[in-house]
């Protein structure tokens, strides 16, 4: 009984729960109390290693735990009413069944002396039967409604016995009367009768007083059914309210540790925006730990990182630098000392045009174009601070977040030197190198053909040899001119709807006699009746050094084959196919025989004395007429060299 209202006290004054996020301390206030939780208790109850989803685990378990003693108090509360109030339904049926059962006796007694005064009355027979069979019937039942003390038991034991011994006079006395109604009227035997009654009597009502002061006695030492009842609701409401404070307590704690930490991260990534030292790394395995060990991990890497830029900006030979959206420097890197002659603290907040040494305004108008969205690069001529001019291609991107130009000046002087020194060198083969070879071409073929006086056999076959060795020069420099031509864009294309059955023949014609000479047979096919959009010069010229090739790459009795088709259905291009039956092209130079001065390696000396410039210009001719060019194995043997053409 003392553990049920001590029990209830507590509830009740514990329900005052102060948790604060600030205070080093969880606080409970019992009746003026205070019982605090310092930090390392707080720590040892959620500690830094636990994991978000444990800790909630224990925000949640926790409340349920102190719910599920809550639930067995209340259980047990309305369990301890629900005895207390057997018991006294117990003692109060228990003394109503020894009182009926005092009344019967008394009945009994009465009738038993009306039956006395008239022994020839039925009715006053039956009635004393029928209280005596409710008497017995009653002490049968008497031990039923014993409760469960032993005093209690013991009190009924003894009224059982009395009431027995009251049975058993009455019974004596009753068969007295039916011996000799008149012998209880007078004498010895009638006195005892009467003393035995009332002795049994006065001890039954002794029995029946201690009984009831032993009830009594217990109602005052515990707690009645009412008292149970009453005590209820005051527990329930406290445990709710305990119930609610701790789950409050829990919660406010659960978030101050959070919110702390979480603060630590958000300073972390306001300081790696900022390019700050982040603070120290929080202990602990949760995962806030994981997201700030990821952010200094991530510092680290970016510290890494910028400190290789720094080191390729630093050591870059290019100049890379920053220009505001005013065309002013914002920044430079140390390499334009040798570029620029400059320090790049000199440049700062200088305009972009103190550079630039020609088209300065052309080249504003350049970066407002690539500020407009506008991708590209473009050459420029710079004066550094001695005063020497070089020349510089730029590489300027815009940045509409940081609004500044993001620039790189590499220098192309040499390059733009050397350009200078091949064009002149094109110019000198084309204008002091070929005229007069051709004017010794020209004499060279009077002379063979006897214009000037008669030579023997032999003379005209040395100047044939001579006249053949400066067409293959002639050649040449043909050859490097148009490539020079090609390379420079100076390569004029007239383009017109042609049909190729017009210029095939003539391509097959003008290799004719090189195939004659070399027992090669050239043959052609063409299954194509539309239009294609080319240039007809160029196209002859591009079928002429393919059928060239192949004859030059072809052994002796074999046949090259020129076949024109139209490609895969929905494509609307020509297809023209060159096969030979030579050695082929190795897999390894596929992709390089296209190139300037390359050449695929042969046995056969007669291979040897080209340039390597034949299959440069076709690649360049065809793609000028957005066409594609390329090389294949033939099922045959040799090598299929095909390109494509639009159609008109």
């Amino acid at each position: 009984m003392a553990g049920a209202v001590a029990s209830r006290s507590l509830l009740a004054g514990a329900a005052q729960v102060v948790a604060s996020p600030y205070a080093s301390s969880l606080c409970l206030y019992y009746y003026g109390l205070e019982y605090c939780l310092p930090i390392q208790t707080r720590a040892a109850l959620m500690p830094p290693t636990l994991r978000l989803s444990q800790k909630a685990l224990i925000l949640v378990m926790v409340p349920l735990m102190f719910q599920f003693v809550f639930v067995g108090t209340f259980a047990w509360l309305l369990r301890q009413s629900e005895a207390e109030s057997a018991r006294q339904t117990r003692t109060k049926n228990l003394l109503a069944a020894v009182e009926r059962m005092e009344k019967v006796l008394s009945d009994a007694m009465v009738t038993l002396y009306l039956l006395k005064q008239d022994t020839t009355s039925n009715f006053v027979a039956q009635r004393y039967a029928n209280d005596l069979q409710i008497a017995k019937e009653q002490l049968a039942e008497l031990p039923a409604q014993s409760t469960k003390t032993d005093k209690e038991r013991e009190l009924v034991r003894k009224i059982e016995e009395a009431a027995k011994a009251d049975l058993d006079v009455l019974n004596a006395a009753h068969s007295a009367i039916r011996m000799d109604p008149s012998s209880l009227d007078k004498g010895p035997q009638n006195t005892l009768y009467r003393m035995q009654m009332v002795r049994k009597g006065i001890e039954m009502m002794h029995l029946l007083h201690s009984l009831t002061d032993e009830e009594e006695r217990d109602q005052g030492q515990g707690w009645s059914e009412s008292q149970w009842r009453a005590a209820i609701w005051p527990v329930l409401i406290g445990m709710i309210g305990f119930n609610v404070a701790l789950a409050l307590a829990l919660a406010i704690f659960f978030h101050a540790g959070t919110m702390r930490r979480m603060q630590v991260v958000m300073g972390n990534l306001r300081s790696l925006s900022h390019g700050l030292p982040l603070n120290k790394p929080l202990a602990g395995a949760d995962e806030i730990a994981q997201i700030d060990q990821a952010f200094h991990s991530m510092k680290e890497a970016l510290e890494q990182a910028a400190r290789k830029e720094r080191a390729i900006v630093d050591n870059a030979a290019d100049v890379i630098f920053v220009v505001s959206e005013d065309n002013r420097f914002t920044s430079l890197s140390p390499s334009c000392r040798d570029l620029f002659g400059y320090e790049p603290e000199e440049l700062v907040g200088s305009h972009l045009t103190h550079l630039i040494a020609e088209g300065k305004e052309e080249t504003l108008e350049k970066f407002l174009a690539i500020k407009s969205g506008k991708k590209e690069q473009f050459e420029g001529r710079v004066m550094r601070k001695d005063g020497q001019v070089i020349d510089v291609r730029w590489s300027v991107q815009w940045s509409p977040e940081e609004a500044s130009y993001y620039c790189v000046a590499h220098d192309i002087s040499d390059t733009k030197k050397l350009e200078r020194i091949k064009k002149e060198f094109v110019s000198m083969i084309g204008h002091d190198l070929r005229s007069p070879l051709m004017s010794v071409q020209a004499e060279l073929t009077l002379l063979a053909a006897g214009a000037v006086a008669p030579i023997p056999q032999k003379v005209i076959e040395r100047l044939t040899d001579a006249e053949s060795n400066i067409n293959y020069v002639i050649g040449l420099i043909n050859s490097l001119l148009d490539v020079e031509r090609v390379g420079d864009a100076k390569l004029d294309l007239y383009l017109e709807p042609l049909d190729l059955r017009e210029v095939v023949p003539q391509a097959v014609n003008t290799v004719e006699s090189l195939a004659r000479k070399h027992q090669i047979t050239v043959t052609s096919k063409i299954d194509v009746v539309d239009d294609i959009l080319g240039d007809h010069e160029r196209l002859r010229q591009v079928l002429i050094n393919l059928l060239s090739n192949a004859i030059k790459f072809s052994p002796s009795g074999s046949a090259v084959e020129l076949h024109v088709r139209d490609a895969d259905e929905g494509d609307e291009k020509v297809v023209v196919e060159v096969a030979d039956r030579g050695r082929g092209v190795p897999d390894d130079l596929k992709d390089s025989i296209f190139d300037r001065f390359h050449q695929a390696e042969s046995g056969d000396r007669r291979v040897a004395s080209g340039a390597g410039l034949g299959l440069s210009i076709v690649k360049d001719i065809v793609e000028r007429h957005r066409g594609t060019v390329g090389v294949r194995d033939n099922s045959q043997g040799g090598s299929i060299f095909w390109f494509t053409l639009p159609k008109a």
